[in-house]
Formats: C-alpha cells, structure tokens, sequence
C-alpha cells in the first residue's frame, strides 16, 4: 500500500521503505519471465547476465530431440508427473532413498518401457539413434 509499504520518487517509481522490504513479497513477479524488483541494489546484474547468457550460448549442446515434434500417447504422459514427483520426495527428503527401486519397478510396469521404446523409435525414424 502506498505510504504504508513503499512512497514514490520524483520519478513516480516506487520505493520500498522499510516496512515493504520486510513485509511485502515479490509472489508473481517470476510468472512475466522476468521478477519485479524495487529498489534493486544491483544495477548492473541484467546487463551482467544477458553477458554471460550470450558468451555461454555456443557451449550448448543440442539434446537428442531438439528439433523433432513428438505427439506422445497420453499413457506415456500420465506416467511422467507421478514418477518425477515420487523421486522429488526422495530428494525433499519425504521418502527414504531405497524407495528408489520400487518407484522404477512402478514405473517399468505401468508403462515406462513402452515409453522408452516409443522414444527410441522416434529417434530411430529421424536418423539419430
């Protein structure tokens, strides 16, 4: 709120004061690409980053899919969500590491070699396996 949590400068910016930098979270800034600072203390870090972006661009290299629209059965995209969601407990530390076996014995069952047959086919018919 203005007056409350931040006031405006001359030139109509807003400006933290202390109260907004304490109270006031940027909670949507990161959903526009890019988050919304006020009284950012680092006036060169976008110039910096777009720096580094640009010099570390040749250095990528090119995934095994890149270029190639794949239509995926939705039995194969069902599968993924839950699986990546099961070893991000692993990771948070929600469930023990040696679930890990269980989770892939999951996922082969419910579909995932036939996931990974299907890939390896559309890598196969465009000459890159």
């Amino acid at each position: 709120m203005e007056e409350k949590h931040f006031t405006r400068g001359k030139d109509n910016v807003p400006r933290a004061n202390d109260l907004g930098r304490k109270e006031v979270a940027c909670t949507y800034g990161f959903l526009g690409g890019r988050p919304l600072y006020v009284d950012w203390p680092w006036p060169d870090a976008v110039r910096a980053n777009v720096e580094w972006q640009n010099a570390s661009f040749p250095y990528l290299k090119k995934g095994p899919f890149d270029g190639i629209r794949i239509q995926r059965p939705s039995k194969y995209s069902g599968l993924q969500v839950p699986t990546e969601d099961k070893f991000t407990d692993i990771m948070r530390g929600r469930r023990p590491v040696s679930d890990a076996r269980q989770i892939v014995t999951e996922w082969r069952r419910d579909g995932g070699d036939e996931a990974r047959d299907f890939y390896m086919k559309v890598l196969r018919d465009n000459g890159r396996a």
